[in-house]
């Protein structure tokens, strides 16, 4: 820790905001460098700056009470806002299965942030995280509830491959029983895979769909969607696809 100490108007705040270029219009560097973790800041760079500014160096100036908000913690108010979104969406993920309400509270700050910064594709994706939440509570009305805003959000921004929202949403109402919507759901997931050429998606998506045909009596499309996804997977190598693939095939014929 460095302290700067010198009597009131010695440049102690001038001194400081030169180091990001962030002097009033009447003052500028006359002379010096100033190296920030072994390379040199360049003044006339403002994108370095922008970069620098913030999410690397950020100040606290004498006035805290005033710019600082005293229920959060100073850390998560000098930090770029984009940043934080993405800390909380990762706390969130993390303690999804271990601690759901604290789950929850760091994706509500993310959605929160995400509306404040007007970031469509983070309301999104913490909708979405938010819908999942609920979805590993058994909640599945909530988590049906969030799916249908987060497509809602993806296509307001044009998102054109939303698969896995599809499938998400699907998923929601397998669990609800409503096999004929969780059918609808699977089937344009899979569309929306193919469109793109996913065959990782395309193989989960028949997975699900070989489990709606097994729920609602059809054996042998069950049987040729569970074969199908995984030949996809295989084609890709894709091990932990092929995993559940030859499970969903070896609960097939227990039950035929």
């Amino acid at each position: 820790i460095l302290s700067i100490i010198g009597e009131s108007g010695c440049g102690k705040t001038m001194s400081a905001l030169s180091v990001t270029n962030l002097l009033p219009k009447n003052a500028k560097v006359i002379s010096g460098i100033i190296n920030f973790k072994g390379a040199e800041i360049e003044f006339e760079n403002e994108k370095q700056l922008r970069d620098i500014r913030g999410r690397q160096i950020s100040y606290i100036f004498q006035d805290a009470a005033a710019s600082l908000n005293p229920i959060l913690s100073i850390g998560e108010q000098i930090q770029e806002k984009d940043i934080l979104v993405e800390t909380y969406n990762f706390l969130g993920n993390y303690n999804t299965n271990i601690n759901r309400d604290k789950a929850l509270e760091y994706q509500l700050k993310a959605l929160k942030l995400s509306e404040e910064i007007h970031s469509h594709q983070g309301i999104a994706a913490t909708l979405n995280n938010i819908g999942n939440i609920y979805l590993a509570a058994k909640n599945y009305d909530k988590a049906l509830e969030y799916f249908l805003r987060t497509r809602a959000a993806w296509k307001s921004i044009g998102r054109y491959n939303i698969a896995g929202i599809l499938s998400d949403i699907g998923n929601a109402y397998y669990y609800k029983q409503k096999y004929d919507s969780a059918y609808t759901y699977y089937l344009a997931s899979f569309k929306s895979n193919q469109d793109v050429h996913d065959k990782q998606g395309m193989g989960y998506s028949l997975g699900n769909l070989g489990l709606v045909y097994m729920k609602t009596g059809e054996q042998a499309k069950a049987l040729d969607a569970f074969e199908r996804s995984l030949l996809y997977r295989e084609e890709i190598n894709n091990t932990v696809g092929i995993s559940n693939g030859l499970l969903n095939l070896s609960d097939y014929y227990k039950t035929v």
